[in-house]
């Protein structure tokens, strides 16, 4: 290797470092960092296992099988805007370890839907009951989690699910005393290590950790097919309560499939 290549190479672990500093340990083995440009030949592998990914979300982009072209998009549209919008991420990949493989993903994004997704109006805020998150080695790392956590709060902004352009506010100064400030999340765990209680982890924390204290989320909302028990069981597990979910037509599956709609009321208590 050239004393160029070696300079080339040594920038770009500089930059996948800075780039993953903001880091959640959910568990003893279970992280969320960005994606990183490494990731794009893991996350195109899981995807194309078998169709359940596909299956299981309404997204139209997300087919079976999955280009490899879309992933590179996907991860450098993740990267650019944390690199370049000043703003905390909202997408993360999930690991075993910090520097380990993808198996999945997490994201909240906001959302602004009135009335004809759910009543999310003050009156109806209760605050959820949130389920006890183990710490790996006692209170000591628990406390500094929740001061780097706090620590990120300083200064973001929630991000769009667009590539370049940060969100602006969820709701205007008039109604800002009517309406929640909400989120939904969506996740995709690889078929390999499905069934091993990682993703009730990752949205417990994420729903009860990250949604209020980054972002200033009070309600988050998760949604599947109704058929999709271990998804079902996932959000009930990690404390949301089942809602009122709509129909809809899902274009490439070409037929209307019932959805089943879970809500979490975030607490400025949440630990």
């Amino acid at each position: 290797m050239t004393l160029e290549e070696q300079a080339k190479s040594q920038e770009l672990q500089t930059l996948e470092t800075i780039e993953t500093e903001i880091t959640y340990q959910v568990d003893q083995d279970i992280f969320l960092t960005h994606f990183r440009h490494s990731d794009t030949a893991e996350v195109y592998r899981i995807l194309n296992i078998n169709s359940s990914i596909s299956e299981g979300l309404h997204s139209a982009n997300m087919t079976f099988p999955y280009p490899e072209e879309r992933v590179r998009i996907f991860i450098e549209r993740n990267k650019y805007r944390a690199r370049n919008t000043g703003s905390t991420a909202n997408v993360w990949a999930i690991r075993e370890s910090v520097q380990g493989p993808v198996i999945g993903l997490f994201a909240l994004d906001p959302c602004k839907h009135r009335e004809e997704f759910y009543t999310c109006t003050r009156d109806t805020y209760e605050p959820s009951t949130v389920p006890s998150l183990k710490t790996i080695s006692g209170a000591a790392e628990a406390q500094a989690q929740k001061e780097s956590i706090s620590a990120s709060v300083t200064n973001s902004n929630v991000t769009s699910t667009e590539p370049i352009e940060p969100t602006k506010s969820l709701v205007t100064e008039a109604d800002q005393q009517e309406w929640l400030s909400c989120s939904s999340f969506g996740y995709w765990v690889s078929p390999e290590v499905s069934g091993r209680g990682i993703m009730t982890k990752v949205v417990t924390y994420g729903i009860s950790q990250i949604a209020r204290p980054v972002f200033g989320f009070e309600r988050v909302h998760g949604e599947c097919w109704t058929e999709n028990t271990a998804s079902r069981r996932v959000m009930e597990k990690s404390g949301m309560r089942s809602a009122t979910g709509t129909p809809v037509f899902v274009p490439k599956f070409n037929k209307v499939k019932d959805i089943a709609h879970y809500i979490f009321d975030t607490s400025v208590h949440d630990p």
